[in-house]
C-alpha cells in the first residue's frame, strides 16, 4: 500500500525538524514521568537523530 509506519518518538524527530517543538529531550522526560516506558538505548538513538545527543 505504500503507507509508511511512525512511532511516537519518529513522530517527535519530524515535530522538532518542522519547528512544531524545540527539544525532543525534554518532551520524552516528560513522557517518561507517565507509565510509557522507553530503553535508554532508544533514547540515546532518538536524541541522536533529533541533533540534541
Amino acid at each position: 500500500m505504500g503507507l509508511a509506519v511512525t512511532g511516537s518518538l519518529g513522530i517527535l524527530i519530524i515535530a522538532k525538524r518542522n519547528g512544531h517543538i524545540s527539544s525532543v529531550k525534554a518532551v520524552i522526560e516528560r513522557i517518561e514521568r507517565t507509565n510509557f516506558r522507553i530503553s535508554p538505548r532508544i533514547i540515546q538513538s532518538v536524541l541522536h537523530k533529533a541533533g540534541e545527543s
